[in-house]
């Protein structure tokens, strides 16, 4: 009777042995494959993303590289214009400087007519010439060197006060 008992024991024993050892099999067999399961769900949401974030870089990239090429021919054409407005305020600078000289050797006259009561020499300004004795009833009149002065140095500032106008509002205007 001992035999049978220590042979049903043994039984039960390699029984629940063989039980337990099948449900960690099983459980170990089902765990790995939901771990492969989502794994292989996680990698394909990675990938999903991956491939979203590589897209949105691209996009990025090509934004930037638009925007640069851009900003570049702005810069170009900014260069250019202010290069074609260095040249132009020079040329229109030295072209005022030889005018002013120019001036500067000439006198201001201007023609008067004659009156009887009037001396024409009144004002300061002295007659060029005297008049013809078939020219008609008006002489002509310098006007005194500081007044000539006075007034080529208004028009040279005149000028001046154009040229930088100019420059300023093409500055502001992009012109």
């Amino acid at each position: 009777m001992l035999d049978g008992l220590y042979i049903r024991i043994i039984g039960f024993l390699c029984l629940s042995i063989g039980i337990v050892t099948g449900g960690l099999y099983y459980g170990h067999t089902r765990y790995v494959a939901g771990v492969e399961a989502t794994r292989v769900a996680w990698d394909a949401d990675r990938a999903r993303w991956q491939s979203a974030l590589d897209k949105q870089k691209h996009d990025a990239l090509q934004l930037i590289i638009t925007a640069q090429a851009q900003a570049d021919a702005v810069a170009k054409s900014n260069q250019r214009l202010h290069d074609q407005q260095e040249k132009d305020y020079a040329a229109h600078q030295q072209e005022t400087s030889a005018l002013r000289a120019q001036l500067a050797t000439r006198s201001l006259r201007y023609a008067v007519a004659s009156s009887a009561g009037r001396r024409s020499g009144s004002c300061g300004a002295v007659p060029s010439a005297a008049p013809a004795a078939d020219a008609p009833a008006s002489s002509v009149v310098q006007l005194p060197d500081a007044l000539q002065r006075s007034l080529a140095t208004l028009m040279y500032e005149a000028d001046q006060l154009r040229d930088n106008y100019q420059r300023c509002y093409a500055y502001a205007n992009g012109l």
